[in-house]
């Protein structure tokens, strides 16, 4: 939905026969790879703080003596 609407917004000018010139082709294509790279980037962070979490509570369950069981 973004990448169609960014090139609506910059394939609206119709002077050049509707063609998007290279130049912004260039940069929404630059800024979709940050884009999707900051994503991931931020999924992997979070999938590592969950695992690191999971792992502190379980080792502060066996620490306070509590029973661990099955959920």
């Amino acid at each position: 939905m973004v990448v169609f609407l960014i090139y609506s917004v910059l394939g609206w000018d119709k002077s050049n026969g509707g063609k998007i010139s290279d130049y912004y082709l260039n940069i929404v294509a630059d800024v979709l790879v940050w884009f999707l790279f900051g994503v991931v980037l931020v999924a992997f962070i979070q999938m590592i703080y969950m695992v690191a979490m999971k792992i502190w509570f379980t080792i502060k369950k066996c620490i306070d003596g509590k029973k661990l069981k099955p959920e």
